[in-house]
């Protein structure tokens, strides 16, 4: 009797170890369809100001963070700041890019705790600019826990009274988030549009 114990245990925990690892969030935003083109993920985001490297993990707990929008003002301390989201996209998806609005040289994106773009974290001595940032997404996957860590430092030029260095966020097919960021980035250099 005790070896069939034994034995049943042994064999539910290898159940166990098989088992996908549950993303720690406390909500996920369902992504499904892109009626506009794109989909705009500006709420929902978790806030914290600090500095972990941990809280770039998908298995990390943010449950108690502040929930935040992206669109309210917000005044971020000197620092580094940390946003996270989970969204679930359906199966079957094309590819996907995240085009976010972030100072050059003063922001990370991890998805799942890996890095992705091209982004990284300068000098906090530099002038940051914020600008669109188009940003490919893994294929493949359907759940993403993103972490975006953002340097706030007293060089940050923010236009007209903005104070959040994480001005927006939108997720779209990526032929479509690509052309979205250039034509935006074109605009503004030339006076059309203001983010």
């Amino acid at each position: 009797m005790f070896r069939r114990t034994v034995l049943l245990i042994a064999f539910l925990l290898s159940f166990c170890a098989l088992a996908p690892a549950q993303m720690p969030s406390s909500s996920v935003k369902e992504i499904t369809a892109w009626p506009k083109g794109w989909v705009n993920i500006n709420d929902g985001w978790r806030m914290k100001s600090g500095d972990d490297p941990a809280w770039a993990q998908p298995v990390f707990d943010d449950s108690s963070w502040p929930v935040v929008s992206l669109a309210a003002p917000v005044d971020p301390p000197i620092g580094f700041v940390w946003y996270r989201l989970h969204l679930r996209f359906p199966a079957g998806r094309p590819a996907m890019g995240l085009v976010v609005w972030l100072p050059e040289n003063a922001y990370e994106i991890f998805v799942n705790g890996r890095p992705v773009g091209d982004a990284r974290i300068g000098s906090p001595l530099t002038v940051h600019f914020p600008a669109e940032h188009f940003v490919p997404l893994p294929d493949g996957v359907q759940d993403m826990e993103f972490a975006v860590r953002t340097q706030a430092t007293r060089y940050i030029r923010l236009s007209d009274g903005e104070s959040h260095p994480f001005g927006f966020a939108e997720v779209a097919p990526a032929a479509v988030a690509r052309a979205f960021a250039e034509q935006r980035r074109l605009d503004i250099l030339a006076g059309i549009h203001d983010k």
